[in-house]
C-alpha cells in the first residue's frame, strides 16, 4: 500500500512539473502582437529562376534540418537512399508534398525561403543523442561543401541560414562542437531552433562563435519539447575534454536556454492559442518566422538587458490572416 501511494505522489509530482513548465507570471511577460496576411495555397506556382550575377545579390543558403521521427521515412529512403545528405528542393520529386510547401513559403517568407537557394538535411529521425551527434558530422561535411561551391561559383561567400524543428535543433549545435575540432571556413550567419529540447549536452554550444545570430521559438502548450529524455549527459571541462558522465534525475528536457545565454528566445501563440509541438514545422508557422524574427530583434533592442538577464519572458501573439487575391 505504501508503495502504490509512493508511485502515485511521484506520478502526480511529474505531472505538476509538466504543468508548472508552461506557467508564466504575468509581471515578467512582456508582449507584442505581430499580424501578418497570405494568400490561399491554390494560388501557388513554382517561383522562376533569378540570375545573381546580374543583380549582384549576396548568396544566401537556408538548410532546413528536421526532427526526430517515431515511423521510418519512405523520403529518407528514396530521395537520400538511407544516408544522411543535403538535398536541393529541386532533387525531390515533383510530385512530392514538400514541392508545395516550399513554394508557398518561397511566396509568403521568400527572405528566409527562397526556393533557388533552398535546400533539405535528411537523417535517420532515431531519437538518439548518439545518432544526432554523427549526422552532424555529416552535415558539417556538407555545409562546408556547399559554401566552398558558392563561394566559387559567385565569388562571395554565401550567408547560410539553419532553420532546424525538434532534436534537428540539437544537430545543428553539434556543429560548434566539431567546429572546434576542424576549423573548417564555415560561419552560419542566423540558426533558428523551434521547438528545441533544450539539454545540458548542446545548451552552451548555442553560444559558440560559428553562429552569428541564434533565434528560439517555443510554445507553453508543447509538452513534447520538454518531455525529450535526457537520461545522462557528458562533463566537459574548458576544452570540451569527456571528463566523466553525469546521471540526471529528472530525465525531462529544458523549453528555455539559461538567461545569460545570447540566444533570442521567444514563446508563440498563433492566433490565441498555443502552438503544438508537430505544428511548428508546418508552413503554417514557418511562414511567419521573417516577422517573429523582426519582433524579436526590435524587442531585444528595447528590452534586452531584462530578457538577457532572465527577469522578464518575451510572448508573440501572431494574428494570422488568409485572403483572396485577385490577379
Amino acid at each position: 500500500m505504501v508503495r502504490f501511494y509512493s508511485k502515485l505522489s511521484q506520478t502526480f509530482l511529474i505531472c505538476l512539473s509538466l504543468l508548472c513548465a508552461g506557467c508564466y507570471h504575468r509581471a515578467y511577460v512582456i508582449k507584442k502582437r505581430v499580424s501578418m496576411t497570405y494568400e490561399r495555397p491554390d494560388q501557388c506556382s513554382v517561383p522562376k529562376k533569378t540570375t545573381r550575377e546580374a543583380n549582384g545579390e549576396e548568396p544566401i543558403i537556408t538548410v532546413w534540418i528536421h526532427g526526430t521521427k517515431f515511423t521510418r521515412s519512405d523520403t529518407y529512403r528514396r530521395v537520400y537512399n538511407g544516408i544522411p545528405d543535403v538535398k536541393h528542393i529541386k532533387e525531390f520529386p515533383s510530385e512530392h508534398g514538400i514541392q508545395f510547401q516550399m513554394c508557398l513559403l518561397d511566396r509568403d517568407a521568400p527572405t528566409l525561403f527562397k526556393y533557388e537557394d533552398l535546400y533539405l538535411f535528411g537523417w535517420s529521425g532515431r531519437l538518439s543523442t548518439h545518432e544526432r551527434y554523427w549526422a552532424a558530422v555529416i552535415l558539417y561535411q556538407k555545409l562546408t561543401a556547399l559554401s566552398a561551391s558558392y563561394q566559387q561559383k559567385f565569388g562571395k561567400v554565401p550567408r547560410i541560414k539553419l532553420v532546424t524543428h525538434s532534436h534537428g535543433g540539437n544537430i545543428a549545435l553539434n556543429l560548434a562542437r566539431i567546429h572546434k575540432v576542424r576549423k573548417a571556413q564555415l560561419a552560419i550567419d542566423t540558426l533558428v531552433l523551434l521547438a528545441c529540447p533544450v539539454q545540458h549536452e548542446t545548451e552552451a554550444l548555442a553560444d559558440h562563435a560559428l553562429f552569428d545570430k541564434v533565434y528560439a521559438f517555443y510554445s507553453s502548450l508543447d509538452m513534447v519539447q520538454i518531455l525529450a529524455p535526457e537520461f545522462a549527459y557528458k562533463m566537459r571541462n574548458d576544452d570540451d575534454s569527456i571528463i566523466g558522465s553525469c546521471m540526471r534525475v529528472i530525465p525531462f528536457s529544458n523549453r528555455c536556454f539559461k538567461s545569460k545565454s545570447r540566444v533570442r528566445q521567444a514563446w508563440v501563440k498563433i492566433n490565441g492559442h498555443g502552438v503544438m509541438h508537430s505544428s511548428f514545422a508546418h508552413v503554417k508557422f514557418l511562414r511567419t518566422l521573417p516577422c517573429l524574427i523582426k519582433a524579436v530583434d526590435e524587442l531585444y533592442e528595447e528590452h534586452g538587458q531584462d530578457l538577457c538577464k532572465g527577469q522578464k519572458e518575451l510572448l508573440l501573439h501572431v494574428r494570422s490572416k488568409c485572403v483572396d487575391c485577385c490577379r
